[in-house]
């Protein structure tokens, strides 16, 4: 503390320095006192949890860029979540087993317009042909009735695209039917094995086919696929006929004796490739052998 010559008392002024040259401070007026040691240890804890919160804003940002990374390559790799819409009457009629969807969602998908993809919806999964449309708007997708009544689902549900391996149909089991069911016994043998040299086509549980031979063309449907409920038909697939009425025409039937004999030719050469198409043989055999013994009016006991 100095005293000045007029008898004020001045504070806070320097000491000279070494140097010669007064060391002044400038001191804003609003400044607080001096800070206590609890003072210094709040705003310690202040700075830490700043840094804290900084350093937790960087590790969530890091983890949700990492997340949303893993979300697209799983995206790319596995599966894409599409929403169904209803398509409007007047864009046309949709092919059965044909959904129309936007280039995006089909570039997202990993899929090429020639191949063939799954709807999943709940425990149910059909192959469908993606068709490209580019008037469907992002991410979304047109579904058919058949698709739709395929995999028992509404149109405002979610279903889920995937891409998985087609399974070939070991054996696909068959019924006649509409005009030509009453052809079925007599052209029986033309269609135990017809063999599908031409094409490989896809077929599912409950579609309607119709099989060549010569001038004829007959129409079944499909009752059993094996081993799944839908596989490409190939020449390896075993086709078994069920379901079929028998064709009485004893003008066409010859003798007792031939039946027999063509009948025990069945029954000791039994094909070990093709098992099931003997089999329907032998079972036609017996037919017309039958039908030919109820026409000779015999006693019960033969």
């Amino acid at each position: 503390m100095h005293t000045h010559e007029n008898g004020l008392v001045a504070d806070n002024i320097p000491e000279p320095s070494r140097s010669g040259f007064r060391q002044l401070e400038l001191k804003d007026p609003q400044a607080s006192e001096p800070t206590t040691v609890q003072d210094n240890i709040q705003r310690q804890i202040t700075i830490d949890s700043a840094r804290v919160r900084s350093k937790n804003r960087k590790l969530a940002h890091d983890l949700d860029k990492h997340t949303s990374f893993t979300k697209r390559c799983a995206t790319r790799t596995k599966e894409v979540s599409i929403l169904l819409v209803k398509r409007k009457p007047c864009s046309g009629v949709i092919v059965q087993q044909y959904f129309l969807l936007s280039a995006h969602t089909l570039e997202k998908a990993k899929l090429q317009a020639n191949e063939l993809a799954w709807l999943q919806y709940r425990e149910h999964e059909r192959p469908f042909l993606p068709v490209i449309d580019e008037t469907i708007p992002y991410k979304t997708v047109s579904i058919s009735l058949a698709a739709r009544q395929y995999l028992c689902m509404d149109t405002d549900k979610k279903a889920r695209l995937m891409r998985k391996p087609i399974p070939l149909a070991d054996e696909i089991y068959l019924c006649p039917t509409g005009t030509t069911e009453n052809l079925s016994g007599r052209l029986l043998h033309d269609f135990v094995n017809p063999y599908f040299t031409r094409c490989t086509r896809l077929i599912n549980v409950h579609d309607h086919i119709f099989i060549s031979s010569g001038a004829c063309d007959i129409e079944f449907k499909v009752l059993s696929i094996k081993p799944l409920e839908y596989g490409f038909v190939t020449q390896k697939t075993n086709i078994v006929l069920s379901g079929l009425r028998p064709y009485r025409d004893l003008d066409m039937l010859e003798s007792l004796s031939d039946y027999a004999r063509e009948l025990q030719k069945e029954l000791d050469y039994v094909y070990s490739s093709n098992y099931a198409s003997s089999i329907a043989r032998i079972s036609f055999q017996f037919g017309r052998l039958i039908d030919q013994l109820e026409a000779l009016d015999l006693p019960p006991m033969y």
